[in-house]
């Protein structure tokens, strides 16, 4: 996994009794995820809704209206049942990244 990519990960949820498929857009440097043998990421989701904090992104093997929501940050370890059901579908693009990492500074008020 690497920074920018997006990932498919297939986990088994318990409440529903069954496998479902994730995306996920991973936001953390390489050098985090090769040391730590995790990723944090956030989800992409799939609504027409317009809000602040879900960024659009066209990406090839997304459906359409595919937003990240920034506003939950997941971790991804390696190691775990989903690790081995993991894909890359592609990579967003860096004004994409650009305006997703914007968005997560403005949930969290952070000052650069």
């Amino acid at each position: 996994m690497k920074q920018k990519d997006i990932i498919s990960v297939e986990s088994y949820d318990e409440a529903l009794d069954r496998y479902s498929k994730r995306e996920y857009v991973v936001l953390s440097r390489d050098e985090y995820n090769f040391v730590t043998k995790q990723a944090l990421a956030c989800k992409v989701i799939y609504s027409t809704d317009v809000k602040p904090y879900l960024i659009p992104i066209i990406v090839s093997g997304l459906r359409r209206n595919s937003k990240v929501d920034t506003l939950n940050i997941y971790t991804i370890r390696e190691g775990t049942v989903a690790i081995e059901s993991i894909t890359t579908l592609g990579q967003v693009s860096n004004k994409d990244f650009l305006q997703i990492g914007q968005a997560h500074l403005l949930n969290y008020n952070l000052k650069i």
